[in-house]
């Protein structure tokens, strides 16, 4: 896998190059390398020999062993920093994160680099810092779904840690915490989101309604006045004598009791005894209406019946004589026992139903008395009693 960037080979040649134009003394020499150029001139063949062997392990895929040996050519000729960009790069390809990470930071504060390679580690630095941000974010939403809101959250908070621009691992965080019921820290990390993410963040119209619904419920404000326990402790501290105030407490519900339990004892009975008065009154009153009632309608069903026969019984059909082809004598007088029947029946439903009606209407308008009662006495000498 190659990089864009500085490629192995052509960094051995652009070193060889820079080694080349040391050795003739092209753009001067420091100080201590033109007092000891014996000495410079070895350290230069050491980190250019090392550097070739770094190439040869990036070329078969030894990103670990390359990034090691361009690192050591750079400790060995640090007068080049081009070997610490190539161990970064190489860290970097190799998926060793960490120590890219390492390598490009120091590199940056190398003074005199090129201005083209610096641009380029700092992206290739933000590059890493998104990976490692979006590795965290997806074990964040691992512990999410299994339930782990503390662990979710720190991981988030780490995320947003290595990546503060990326302002959605804060406000995932505060979507665990109010899941979890943790209100008071949700809405803080709510406020500061939507006071550092751009207006056009695609997560800030939920962040805002969270935050709107955090603030309407009742249960943050009663979190946040857990101040109050301090007057609560200090009123008590303060106020210890009237400790001695109990023992009148105590003794004055001693002489309520005697005047209490008479008055429950006289309320009881009568609170029990006035439905047992009232209900077979009422109950019998309605019995006796509606059975007056319905003796009422059948009576005027068998007067409407006999009426009807009559009429038919009065006037029969006749023919142009004057004789009675509608019925027979037989006939006629079965017609005339029904309606003396039916007479009767509507005579002693209607006497009955008014009487029973009288009655239940009686009873369903007077005032029952618990005492009322009837005796009626009996041929062997016992006697009914009822209460009315």
């Amino acid at each position: 896998m190659r990089a864009s960037g500085l490629g192995p080979c052509t960094a051995l040649r652009w070193i060889a190059s820079l080694a080349l134009l040391g050795a003739l003394g092209v753009g001067g020499a420091l100080p201590a390398q033109a007092a000891n150029p014996a000495a410079h001139n070895r350290a230069k063949t050491a980190a250019t020999a090392m550097a070739e062997q770094a190439g040869k392990a990036y070329e078969s895929g030894d990103f670990q062993r390359a990034a090691q040996l361009y690192y050591n050519a750079w400790q060995t000729d640090d007068a080049t920093p081009d070997y610490l960009f190539a161990a970064a790069r190489a860290a970097h390809v190799g998926g060793l994160l960490d120590m890219a990470v390492a390598h490009y930071e120091e590199y940056l504060k190398t003074p005199g680099i090129d201005a083209t390679r610096d641009k380029k580690a700092h992206g290739y630095l933000q590059d890493i810092h998104e990976a490692q941000a979006a590795a965290k974010g997806q074990e964040a939403e691992k512990a999410q779904r299994t339930g782990d809101a503390n662990l979710a959250v720190q991981l988030y908070t780490q995320a947003w840690q290595i990546a503060p621009h990326r302002f959605e691992y804060r406000f995932k965080a505060a979507v665990v915490q109010q899941t979890a019921g943790q209100t008071a820290q949700a809405e803080t990390l709510l406020v500061a989101y939507l006071a550092d993410a751009p207006d056009d963040a695609p997560d800030r119209p939920e962040a805002e309604a969270r935050l709107a619904s955090i603030r309407k419920k009742p249960g943050v404000v009663a979190a946040k006045p857990t101040v109050m326990p301090p007057p609560v402790v200090a009123k008590p501290v303060v106020a210890p004598p009237p400790v001695v105030a109990p023992p009148p407490v105590v003794a004055k519900p001693v002489i309520v009791p005697p005047v209490a339990k008479p008055t429950v004892a006289a309320t009881v009975p009568q609170t029990v005894t006035a439905p047992a008065a009232k209900g077979p009154s009422r109950v019998a009153g309605w019995i006796l209406t509606v059975a007056g009632a319905a003796l009422i309608a059948g009576g005027a069903a068998a007067a409407y019946v006999q009426y009807a026969d009559g009429q038919t019984y009065a006037y029969p059909g006749r023919d142009s004589n004057g004789l009675i082809t509608s019925m027979t004598a037989q006939q006629g007088a079965a017609l005339a026992d029904k309606i003396d029947r039916n007479r009767a029946i509507a005579g002693v439903c209607g006497g009955l139903g008014a009487t029973a009606l009288g009655l239940g209407i009686w009873q369903l308008v007077r005032t029952p008395s618990p005492d009322a009662i009837a005796v009626v006495p009996t041929l062997n000498g016992a006697a009914l009693a009822g209460r009315f």
